[in-house]
């Protein structure tokens, strides 16, 4: 148990961990921001940027991320709303906006700070680049806008935006430049370039005496030339997830069809060929790899006390008096069952024999506990082994090969598909991928001997069920021991509604008997409701104190983007 809140507690903190910043903090929604930005003759750079927050919940302020680039600094940072300057705290690149404030009020926020050494001069262009909300944004912006203001009117202009602010620039006459989106998603990235008369920059310093356009010009077509090539790989891979989803999707359903109809005609030849059945299942299995086979590969703790009494059953076990066992011969048993009598008799019992006591007396010391659940896997895998080597199942290796090439094939397309914006196309992808892969990993059939095996139990079953229990008499007694051990160890619905009062009256019944004549007749197929009753008690008890469920498991086992500098995000607290 210690282990389960351990791992409880280890996962809770990693989800905190994951949950991004703004969803502890306040929520709120940003419905216009404006960024003007004033170039300086002497090249310093002023901006001034207007932000409308609306809060869904009581705050303390906002925040403003700013990364400068390497040698530039930010300076005179403030804040106002309309005339009302601001309380403002710098913490690791965030800047802190104190603003106190109730739910469902809606605030202008106006920062004001200044960019030294960001702006560029030569020759012949002066240049700026910088972004002001890069991909450390986790706010999404609605009515985005970037506006650049010269110092004086410029005679030549060149701008260009790169990811989200690619084609999104206007050069006004004046020379003023802006950018303008209607929304500016959370984590969308861009950059802003801009070059224009070094003439307007007189009392800057020059950054060297080199010309700049040629290179400007070249950058900003291989901006554009990159781009190109992405919308056409772009085209090209969703020309690509046209032909391969449906494609992958036709494949799988026929794997999901081919499966159907290998089922369907297997179960049709078995009856044909079965057509009448016997009156209980013939010997293909026994009855504890029946029991694994037709529940769906699980053993409950039921099932130990079902294949005591089968081996009572088969006469390798006596049952000397209620509750205590004894070791016949081990003569002809199968592995499972020698792998059965030496845990229970040799470990838990006395070598030749074992009581319900021993399994008692066994469970209350936990040093034990190693040795019951090693021994118990060993029964369980031995079972299991017994069912595999009867060829009840058809592995279906090729199709299941088939099925690991599709997965496969679509696994290159989990990568290309998100990086070229196919999100769509990408959660298609994965479900099938996913899918081929789990049929490549788990699928397998019934062979008809498999399916032979579960139509006769089952039928057995069904039979056994729709006897009323004063005509259980009449059965052939063998008959009847194998239903009891049988339905006792699948924990048959029908047969576990009615136990207890069947187990109560057979228990007053051999009281009487043995009050009369002494004698406990144990070759009376009904013995044996009462006999799993007390084992299956014991086994449930053992399970527990060992930690092992039904089917025989333990319980143990930064900085911005951008060319020049950037300002990372916003936020409120």
């Amino acid at each position: 148990m210690m282990h389960k809140k351990l791992v409880f507690i280890i996962m809770i903190a990693i989800f905190l961990l994951l949950i991004p910043t703004q969803t502890l903090a306040v929520d709120f929604t940003i419905t216009n921001s404006e960024i003007d930005v004033h170039l300086q003759e002497n090249g310093e750079i002023h901006v001034e940027e207007h932000f409308t927050y609306t809060f869904e919940d009581d705050f303390n302020g906002m925040t403003r991320e700013l990364f400068p680039a390497i040698n530039t600094t930010i300076h005179d940072f403030t804040a106002f709303e309309q005339n009302n300057q601001l309380n403002v705290e710098l913490k690791d690149g965030q800047y802190y906006i104190y603003r106190e404030g109730k739910e469902n009020e809606t605030v202008t926020f106006t920062l004001s700070y200044s960019i030294h050494h960001a702006l560029k001069v030569y020759e012949d262009l002066a240049t700026f680049a910088w972004s002001f909300h890069d991909s450390n944004n986790n706010t999404d912006f609605a009515n985005y806008i970037i506006s650049i203001y010269p110092p004086g009117e410029p005679k030549e202009v060149y701008t260009y935006g790169t990811d989200t602010l690619f084609n999104q620039e206007q050069i006004h006459q004046n020379g003023v430049v802006s950018y303008h989106l209607n929304e500016l998603r959370a984590g969308d990235d861009g950059s802003v370039y801009l070059a224009m008369d070094a003439d307007l920059f007189s009392d800057a310093p020059m950054t060297a005496h080199a010309t700049i356009k040629d290179s400007f010009l070249a950058d900003q077509q291989e901006v554009i030339v990159a781009v190109e090539k992405a919308e056409q790989r772009k085209e090209q891979y969703a020309f690509i997830g046209k032909l391969l989803i449906p494609l992958m999707t036709v494949l799988a359903a026929g794997l999901i069809i081919r499966a159907v109809l290998i089922k369907k005609r297997n179960i049709a030849a078995m009856k044909y060929q079965y057509a009448k059945t016997e009156d209980h299942p013939k010997k293909i299995i026994s009855i504890p790899a029946a029991i694994f086979y037709t529940n769906y590969g699980q053993l409950p703790p039921e099932a130990i006390s079902a294949a005591l009494l089968d081996l009572v059953r088969q006469g390798y076990v006596k049952e000397e008096e209620r509750g205590h066992f004894t070791l016949q011969t081990k003569d002809g048993m199968n592995k499972h069952e020698q792998t059965f009598t030496y845990w229970l008799f040799n470990t838990i019992g006395q070598g030749d024999s074992f009581s319900v006591k021993d399994m008692d007396k066994y469970a209350k010391n936990k040093k034990n506990r190693e040795t019951y659940m090693n021994q118990y896997h060993s029964w369980i895998n031995a079972v299991k082994m017994e069912t595999k080597e009867a060829n009840l199942v058809d592995s279906q290796k090729m199709t299941r090969i088939f099925s690991l090439i599709l997965m496969l094939i679509n696994v290159p397309f989990l990568f290309f598909f998100p990086l070229n914006g196919l999100i769509a196309e990408f959660v298609f992808t994965l479900i099938l991928a996913l899918f081929f892969l789990l049929f490549s990993c788990f699928y397998s059939t019934k062979t008809l001997l498999g399916e032979e095996v579960i139509y006769e139990w089952q039928a057995f079953q069904k039979s056994f069920n729709q006897t009323p229990q004063q005509d259980w008499t009449q059965w052939d007694p063998d008959k009847l021991k194998q239903a009891i051990i049988y339905s006792l160890g699948t924990k048959n619905k029908h047969f576990m509604k009615d136990h207890d009062k069947l187990v109560e009256s057979f228990k007053n019944q051999a009281n009487v008997t043995a009050t009369n004549h002494n004698v406990y007749s144990h070759a009376d197929p009904l013995s044996y409701l009462y006999l799993g009753a007390i084992i299956s008690q014991s086994t449930r008890n053992s399970n527990q104190a060992f930690y092992i469920t039904d089917s025989g498991s333990s319980s143990h086992s930064s900085s911005g983007s951008g060319a020049g500098g950037s300002g990372g995000g916003n936020g409120a607290f």
